[in-house]
């Protein structure tokens, strides 16, 4: 069910996104649901949510739950176009190790056009969303974080391998969010950030 926008805030929740929530509003029980408040805190209840009481955001806690999410989802058939774009990640990761620009840029684009609507497209948070669910299967073997320090200012979203992944095979990942402007400004402006930055990436 898509209720009170509960499907948009799933799919940020697969994306990785935490999403503040109101507890006080449930009622404690099963059947007694007001807004999608109520909703996320019986899931929190069942353990398929975890909540960070100093910011009052749910998050998918783990790889295990996110799985039981994707498997509810494909079950339901009523989220074809988010298990779509799941299903394609894996190998839009390999595409993107790859190299593959063209073949990437295309399954961003139909990510985009799947799940933006007109009145949010160019937003950076909507990019944002659109970039994290389209990596979706990168999760287990990247550690993704969103605005991390780097040299001047920070970078939209990195990649960072895992401990125990090959890093041969899986190269770190800058995500420079960019609209209405060239691929080559966007590539001048991640160099430009990290050459200023003591991190090893």
């Amino acid at each position: 069910m898509n209720y009170d926008g509960l499907h948009d805030i799933v799919e940020k929740l697969l994306a990785g996104e935490e999403i503040e929530i109101d507890t006080d509003t449930f009622q404690n029980d099963m059947v007694t649901f007001h807004c999608t408040d109520d909703v996320l805190t019986l899931l929190v209840h069942l353990g398929y949510l975890a909540y960070r009481a100093d910011t009052k955001c749910v998050y998918i806690p783990n790889k295990e739950v996110r799985d039981e999410f994707v498997r509810s989802m494909k079950v339901t058939g009523l989220w074809k176009e988010t298990i779509d774009t799941v299903l394609k990640s894996k190998q839009l990761l390999a595409d993107t190790l790859a190299g593959k620009s063209d073949v990437v840029a295309d399954c961003i684009r139909q990510v985009h056009e799947q799940n933006s609507s007109v009145l949010n497209y160019n937003n950076e948070q909507s990019l944002r969303f659109i970039v994290l669910i389209a990596y979706y299967y990168a999760r287990e073997q990247y550690n993704i974080i969103q605005e991390l320090p780097a040299g001047e200012g920070f970078a939209d979203i990195v990649f960072i391998p895992k401990p125990f992944i090959d890093a041969n095979a899986y190269q770190s990942m800058v995500v420079e969010l960019k609209w209405d402007n060239t691929t080559n400004a966007a590539i001048a402006q991640i160099k430009k950030k990290i050459s200023g930055c003591t991190c090893r990436l």
